[in-house]
């Protein structure tokens, strides 16, 4: 199953005329549209047009620059989409609530994914579209099996994920320097020569 439809913008995309950069700002020519379940209960148009304009010069999705601005909240962002997209929210995720990963499977792949499987719903999965356009994301949920994904925050993913795969983390602080760098870590006792 493939969610992420759509990753960071393509240059194509993010450059625009210097002239087009300054005419006014309307919602047919921006992300507006895809944005609009965020208006009224969360932003208002001034900070959805300002977030608009500076994702598009800065080549990103205008939820990361109202993310990183602190003009929305992650999870409120995340919790507007699932209600647009019809499916289910998690506002946050413990190790129980995922499945285990697989034992020759790596953090970094669960991370690039953002996907994860749920331990108690068979065929369900929790998923967090860090990347992907609104739009991109409701055509790709309208395919798949009626409330099949519960969309989460990144930060709660990542959480569970760091759960998982804590004694690996462990053991890679306590032995990684001694294993990769041996003339380096005290570990070893040193010789008198």
């Amino acid at each position: 199953m493939s969610l992420v439809t759509g990753g960071r913008l393509t240059a194509g995309q993010t450059a625009r005329s210097g002239a087009h950069s300054f005419a006014p700002w309307s919602p047919e020519d921006a992300w507006a549209p895809e944005y609009g379940f965020l208006l009224a209960r969360y932003v208002d148009e001034a900070t959805l047009e300002r977030a608009c304009r500076l994702a598009e010069r800065s080549g990103v999705h205008p939820h990361h620059v109202l993310i990183a601005n602190g003009w929305l909240k992650e999870a409120d962002y995340y919790a507007a989409l699932a209600a647009a997209c019809g499916t289910d929210f998690k506002p946050e995720i413990t190790t129980q609530d995922v499945a285990p990963p697989t034992p020759n499977s790596s953090p970094r792949e669960f991370l690039a994914k953002g996907l994860l499987r749920e331990r108690r719903r068979r065929g369900h999965v929790v998923f967090a579209p860090q990347d992907v356009r609104p739009d991109r994301l409701r055509q790709a949920l309208s395919r798949l099996p009626l409330r099949s994904v519960s969309l989460a925050p990144p930060q709660a993913l990542r959480r569970a994920i760091c759960g998982h795969f804590a004694p690996r983390f462990a053991a890679a602080a306590i032995s990684g320097l001694a294993r990769r760098y041996p003339d380096r870590s005290a570990r070893e006792a040193m010789l008198p020569w």
